[in-house]
């Protein structure tokens, strides 16, 4: 590959294509990882483009253009299980984060026009860690892009304002309190992106990089009993998920909706099954994702998020930032 200067595509900003797109059914696949698969690419962004660059990394590619291939390519995957875990590659990280950009990775590696260059590119200075990129690839311009990629799920607090129309980012908590919005995107702007411009001399082996841009999915969920205008920068989507306290449901509050097990919380489990949940003993230990039973092979299908009373411990301080992004979930 040539180190030279190229000038990456404008794509179309990523709001627009999810706007048009005909969704794609999960229907058709059983494997929870290939259903996985299926929903990264198809699951719509949590923030558009603005302060924070922003790029889908399928941006340009085949599999956007003509998604039919992508999901023969998946279907193939599915009825190989072999194959798939090979790619997707055993690790002893299992935190949701680690596992979303295990699944880039492996979506990308397949991906017939996009090449993935490097992962999880460590970066030291005078024998100190100041952080990594989490993918470099070559994507369909031929452009070499540095992704950061999370899976963020965030509540709405209307008790923290904004202005014209927007809701402020500080308004938007993790199920950990100490996990903000506002925080992951001025981390994004401050330190991750300008890594491979900040230490490019540090990236030996590598070839120059063209750009850095961010990639978020995931849920904002509204309060269910206030309104509140979308985050700051927030892609709007057309299914508005929410969240409530248990103390203010009951059973038959969960009549059409079951349950997604504990962080596995991409796409709904194929399994034809009623989820029977003990919710005292659940949310004591935390937050339970519910989506309704109706619409599970969608990748827009409404989801709750049911918050134990105590939510949040407003003595618990915001999350430091550190090197090494611990914020993953």
């Amino acid at each position: 590959m040539q180190d030279t200067a190229r000038k990456p595509t404008d794509y179309p900003q990523p709001a627009r294509y999810w706007q048009i797109r005909p969704s794609m059914s999960l229907s058709p696949l059983l494997h929870p990882i290939c259903r996985d698969l299926a929903w990264i690419a198809d699951a719509p962004p949590l923030m558009e483009a603005g302060s924070l660059s922003v790029l889908d990394p399928l941006a340009g590619s085949v599999w956007r253009s003509d998604p039919e291939q992508r999901l023969y390519a998946l279907r193939q995957l599915d009825n190989d299980p072999v194959r798939l875990a090979q790619l997707i590659g055993p690790s002893k990280d299992y935190r949701l984060g680690s596992y979303y950009e295990r699944l880039w990775r492996a979506m990308l590696t397949i991906a017939p026009d996009i090449e993935v260059l490097a992962h999880n590119v460590a970066i030291r200075q005078a024998q100190r860690s100041v952080g990594e990129l989490d993918l470099v690839i070559e994507t369909a311009d031929g452009a070499v892009t540095h992704l950061e990629l999370a899976i963020k799920f965030y509540l709405g607090r209307a008790d923290i304002g904004g202005s014209a129309g927007r809701s402020s980012q500080h308004a938007w908590w993790g199920p950990d309190p100490r996990d903000r919005l506002a925080i992951k995107i001025n981390r994004l702007i401050n330190h991750q992106l300008p890594m491979a411009t900040r230490y490019s001399e540090l990236l030996a082996g590598l070839p120059r990089i063209d750009r850095s841009c961010a990639w978020l999915q995931g849920c904002l969920f509204y309060p269910a009993d206030s309104t509140m205008p979308a985050a700051e920068q927030a892609y709007v989507p057309p299914c508005r998920h929410t969240w409530r306290y248990r103390g203010e449901l009951n059973d038959s509050s969960f009549e059409g909706w079951f349950a997604l097990p504990h962080k596995k919380w991409l796409a709904p489990t194929a399994d034809n099954f009623e989820s029977v949940l003990d919710w005292d003993g659940t949310l004591s230990r935390g937050p339970v994702m519910l989506v309704r039973k109706a619409s599970r092979d969608s990748c827009d299908v409404a989801r709750m998020l049911i918050m134990p009373d105590g939510w949040p411990d407003l003595a618990t301080p915001p999350k430091t930032v550190s090197a090494d992004d611990s914020d993953r979930v």
